[in-house]
């Protein structure tokens, strides 16, 4: 960047570590030097994208917003910020709400893709010349129940940067469609109730491979046949993933219809607790969006 005023977009992330732990025969003043500099090292972070890095929050960034009036208002979600809580950070030339946001919903698409865990931003303050400005709340609430915690060993960051390079490639403008399963795929996590995340799985899968289409009474024939197309290695393989699609899509429809549907979830001679099934689904997702990138 030029000599023009840098602001930081600052959005930490909830559920979400990078290991800590050096391995080794040392000393204890070894360790304790080995420990101190990989603290640096996490506090400095891991550029990603240009402007964009994920590193280790710094004291002096919550002292630098607890200053704000808007910090009591929401006191539950920031107080959920510690010193162990790691941020995106991007640098901008100027307050850009819009920019500051897609890029932090690009790298939490790139590190949900990654890996299937569940991570969660819900807050981004913006800092310039070491005097926080405004704070966004992107929403209050924090599930009760984090779900499968985030973490990865630092050697790993790598392979969330070339997923991130990957998605900064597209052009979500033109690929509409693309656009719309992501976008769904990445509300599946803010979603606090199991069907919920079932209709945001399915309209995903209905964006891949409908593409715009109208839906008909065979959609969920269709998804099932083009999404074990996609994944399968396998006859058997390719049949349990088409059974699973189209139970999957049925129970869409009675959802979105008021009707009941039962559980536990019996298919492919396997049992399915709702969460169970839930996972799976989104697992299935995932795995066709990384592949249709």
């Amino acid at each position: 960047m030029n000599n023009s005023p840098i602001v930081k977009a600052i959005c930490p992330l909830y559920n979400f570590e990078i290991s800590e732990v050096i391995f080794g025969d040392y000393t204890r003043e070894e360790g304790l030097a080995r420990l101190k500099a990989l603290g640096k090292r996490l506090e400095l972070g891991f550029e990603i994208l240009k402007d964009v890095r994920i590193r280790r929050i710094k004291k002096e960034d919550i002292e630098r917003v607890k200053v704000l009036r808007f910090y009591d208002q929401h006191i539950g979600i920031l107080h959920k910020t510690t010193s162990r809580t790691y941020v995106i950070e991007v640098l901008q030339k100027q307050q850009d709400v819009y920019q500051a946001q897609l890029k932090i919903n690009n790298m939490l698409l790139a590190m949900r893709l990654y890996q299937a865990s569940d991570i969660f931003c819900k807050v981004i303050w913006w800092e310039m010349e070491s005097d926080v400005k405004t704070i966004t709340i992107l929403d209050s609430r924090l599930p009760e129940l984090m779900g499968h915690p985030y973490f990865i060993e630092i050697d790993k960051v790598e392979e969330i940067r070339k997923m991130a390079k990957r998605i900064d490639k597209i052009d979500f403008g033109k690929r509409v469609s693309f656009r719309i399963a992501c976008e769904r795929f990445s509300r599946y996590y803010e979603e606090h109730r199991e069907d919920e995340k079932i209709i945001d799985c399915m309209i995903a899968f209905e964006a891949l491979f409908l593409k715009g289409k109208t839906a008909t009474a065979n959609t969920g024939q269709f998804i099932g046949l083009g999404c074990s197309m996609l994944l399968g290695r396998s006859d058997e393989e390719r049949e349990e993933i088409n059974k699973f699609l189209v139970e999957a899509y049925k129970i869409r429809n009675r959802i979105v219809h008021g009707s009941e549907f039962v559980t536990p979830i019996k298919l492919n001679n396997k049992t399915y607790e709702i969460y169970e099934f839930v996972f799976q689904l989104q697992k299935y997702l995932r795995e066709s969006i990384e592949k249709l990138i």
